[in-house]
């Protein structure tokens, strides 16, 4: 999969930040998703931010059975995954936390289920939004101003995956 980006804090907050000797490897696996020419983000009202479904490969996961079961666990959507849009680096200094994302995109098939959100998803208020297309869902995520430190990096990261995702699919 091809490498879009390493992501650290000069690129999202501007600013040049040691970066720890050691850090915690997360993968995690998220898609562009499409209904219709619709795309499908979540919104975090409590942090002031959108982004791509997915999350954290657990162990004994491959990426693409990760992916889908987030999917159906933060969504209640079922997907067919259509290509590769690229994967991220994520240096997140002030966690130790260096993240890689890989991104898929996908179509939606079949019925709409139950989500099954973690608490703390559910905490943040985490809901399913349809933009009417690519164009609006990267105004959408351009537009938001996270007030955490992850979301600032999410958003960062979330709207290089869909550039590249109108780019692919142009």
């Amino acid at each position: 999969m091809k490498n879009l980006a390493t992501i650290t804090a000069l690129e999202v907050l501007g600013e040049k930040v040691t970066t720890p000797t050691t850090l915690t490897e997360r993968r995690a696996a998220r898609a562009v998703i499409t209904r219709m020419g619709e795309v499908a983000l979540l919104h975090i009202p409590k942090n002031a931010f959108y982004k791509l479904a997915g999350g954290g490969i657990e162990e004994g996961e491959n990426i693409i059975d990760a992916l889908t079961r987030e999917i159906r666990e933060e969504t209640g959507l079922s997907i067919a995954i259509v290509g590769e849009v690229g994967m991220t680096e994520e240096v997140r200094a002030e966690s130790a936390l260096c993240q890689i994302s890989y991104c898929y995109y996908g179509e939606v098939t079949g019925e709409v289920s139950e989500t099954t959100l973690t608490d703390f998803e559910k905490d943040q208020n985490l809901t399913l939004v349809w933009a009417k297309d690519i164009d609006e869902a990267i105004v959408l995520v351009e537009q938001c101003k996270p007030e955490n430190y992850a979301g600032k990096f999410i958003r960062y990261r979330d709207l290089l995956l869909l550039k590249e995702y109108r780019e692919i699919t142009a």
